[in-house]
């Protein structure tokens, strides 16, 4: 259990912090859909723990034609839920990557 912690301190801790050159250099508008991309890929790897957890199989276990569809669906409601009710964490980290990523970009293109 020690060793997760760990583990996930270093690498929450590995995200560099963005400058505030860097946000200034992306609108608002960028800036939100980069948070958006962040969570909806949270929110499909919460989806996937979930499926593996067994949850797919125990929503459409007995439920006929179209359950595999319907609970596939659902699990990928419950996904997108949690991560907007705060999720594991992830986004976070996920969407300071993308915008350091951006960051850079642009400063690239300029150039």
């Amino acid at each position: 259990m020690l060793a997760l912690e760990k583990t996930l301190d270093l690498a929450l801790s590995s995200t560099r912090p963005i400058a505030p050159l860097e946000k200034a250099k992306i609108d608002s508008g960028k800036s939100d859909m980069l948070m958006k991309q962040a969570q909806d890929f949270e929110a499909v790897f919460v989806a996937q723990m979930l499926n593996y957890s067994g949850l797919n199989k125990a929503l459409s276990r007995d439920s006929g034609f179209g359950g595999d569809t319907f609970s596939s669906m659902l699990t990928q409601q419950y996904a997108t839920k949690l991560v907007e009710g705060g999720g594991f964490g992830l986004a976070e980290p996920i969407y300071q990557q993308l915008l350091s990523k951006e960051a850079g970009n642009g400063s690239d293109s300029s150039a």
